[in-house]
């Protein structure tokens, strides 16, 4: 909506004093410094801005139930010969712009390498659901943004690839997407997963410990790449307060064509 987009709108002019978070928790306890491919940014979006970014959100058609929790994706959808683009909503640009721009500072360089977000993957997570480790596949520009929405705190656990590469790796590089745990019994979950973007093979049950974890408040944003992003996995644990958490994952879908990117998109470093 219009309202919505003048209240993301309005975060261009506001003060860029973010407070950034620097640290880690590990198992809940104790901190470290994030390595320089990982950005955390506290307060990324104002209580104004959440509330019409989640009301756009919800507001869209499409949402699917997917193993652990359920799911949005906005941009476009993959297929054999790479992804169907389609126009961002309209209440996502102006935050795609700005996520853009925070790329270019993860590890002093351009995280998406000139490129811009093009792809947005809402997920909404229950009280107690999840997403297992996975490493998200080849179609997409190897960075991911993720703002958090809604109830509560989330942890993120970047856990290093097991030998092998671990079937949630090699299920992601033939589906050439990221998503929710599919074991092989859910195949109506499964389904909906590879029709909105996101199919994923499970997790190794055996996966090595966390090689660092992330606490994500709400409202925040976190940018990975490089190391963090191609050397491994990340998972998301159980969601452990009240309510609903959203997250917005934002990411630059690589078969998507110049024909199919947004006109009002600029690339990095437009003004």
């Amino acid at each position: 909506s219009s309202s919505a987009d003048a209240l993301l709108r309005a975060a261009r002019e506001r003060e860029r004093g973010h407070s950034m978070s620097r640290a880690a928790a590990a198992g809940g306890g104790g901190s470290e410094s994030l390595p320089p491919s990982v950005r955390l940014v506290d307060g990324f979006v104002t209580e104004a801005e959440e509330a019409a970014l989640l009301e756009g959100a919800w507001a869209r058609r499409g949402w699917r139930r997917v193993a652990g929790r359920r799911a949005l994706a906005m941009g476009g959808t993959p297929s054999p010969n790479g992804f169907v683009g389609e126009s961002l909503p309209r209440f996502l640009r102006t935050l795609c712009e700005r996520v853009s721009e925070e790329a270019q500072q993860v590890g002093g360089t351009d995280a998406l390498g000139g490129l811009r977000i093009n792809h947005v993957l809402a997920n909404a997570y229950a009280p107690g659901e999840g997403i297992l480790p996975h490493k998200d596949g080849p179609c997409y520009a190897p960075c991911a943004a993720i703002v958090s929405l809604g109830a509560g705190e989330a942890t993120m656990d970047f856990v290093p690839i097991p030998p092998g590469g671990g079937t949630a790796v090699r299920g992601n590089e033939r589906a050439g997407c990221d998503g929710g745990r599919n074991d092989g019994r859910d195949t109506a979950g499964a389904r909906a997963e590879q029709e909105i973007g996101c199919t994923e093979a499970r997790a190794a049950l055996a996966s090595p410990p966390p090689a660092f974890s992330v606490r994500l408040p709400r409202r925040s944003l976190l940018v990975f790449s490089g190391a963090a992003y191609l050397s491994m996995m990340h998972g998301v644990r159980a969601c452990d307060g009240p309510g609903v958490r959203v997250s917005l994952t934002l990411r630059h879908a690589r078969g998507k064509t110049e024909r199919d990117a947004p006109k009002w998109a600029p690339r990095l470093g437009a003004r």
